[in-house]
């Protein structure tokens, strides 16, 4: 992933094997998408990322949690619910593309039967364990749970 190098072309080869296609992401000067991230550059120089997710772009409806009336035992489906908030928090640098993708996840869990006295719990257990995380936000546990429900 390269931003603002018109030469980058010249060098691909030398940096990635030839069996590895390699796709120009770039959306302008000052942003681009590299695996699940989008990355730009604000006129300040300052580096932002957030969660960039292909399947939003799909015109349909994508399961990719698990659903509770399944199989699985339902204490590690809300673990998935724990791991996508860590992944979140570690992809944004902006509570508000943070608090909107976990907003995205906790809706789309709680129509797929999970509830929401569980997420609560789940999200006290992130903001206990992953201070650092969490912290870098600058929100109380309860404006985060009130934001996400």
């Amino acid at each position: 992933m390269s931003l603002s190098n018109s030469d980058f072309d010249q060098y691909i080869h030398t940096i990635y094997p030839p069996e590895l296609d390699i796709k120009d992401t770039t959306d302008s000067t000052t942003s681009s998408s590299y695996l699940d991230l989008l990355l730009s550059i604000d006129a300040n120089k300052k580096l932002h990322t957030k969660l960039y997710d292909k399947r939003d772009d799909f015109d349909f409806h994508i399961v990719n949690f698990p659903f509770l009336d399944s199989n699985i035992p339902s204490s590690p489906a809300y673990g998935v619910y724990i791991s996508q908030l860590i992944r979140y928090a570690r992809a944004c640098t902006e509570y508000t593309d943070f608090i909107d993708r976990s907003k995205i996840l906790t809706s789309k869990l709680l129509n797929q039967g999970y509830q929401s006295d569980r997420l609560i719990v789940a999200i006290k257990q992130f903001c206990g364990r992953y201070i650092d995380l969490f912290g870098k936000f600058g929100k109380s546990v309860s404006q985060f749970t009130n934001n996400l429900l």
